[in-house]
């Protein structure tokens, strides 16, 4: 069911554009649904074992693609366009001098 599921991403992997979260959202969203879909069909060839079974099972099977796959193309530039918003420069500072 894995090597299914993996194969099945990689032929539809979504576009990224956007802010840094969208996209990770999305790229993991993309995994758990294509996960769910297989275990849905997994799970009713072998007896249907209900929806907490299933999720539990596409959670599962998802997770470690997921933990391998790169991120999206526009990921990283979204990361660091993020970061940059994010940062604050210090409000004060000091020197010694010996």
């Amino acid at each position: 069911m894995a090597d299914l599921t993996a194969r099945l991403v990689a032929e539809g992997t979504p576009s990224a554009e956007g802010d840094e979260a969208p996209i990770a959202a999305a790229h993991g969203a993309h995994h758990l649904a294509v996960a769910l879909v297989v275990a849905t069909i997994v799970a009713r060839e072998a007896g249907s074992p209900g929806v907490a079974g299933i999720v539990g099972t596409a959670l599962g099977v998802a997770a470690s693609p997921l933990r391998e796959a790169p991120m999206p193309d526009g990921y990283s530039a979204a990361l660091r366009e993020k970061e940059r918003a994010e940062y604050r420069l210090p409000q004060s500072g000091s020197t010694s001098s010996l």
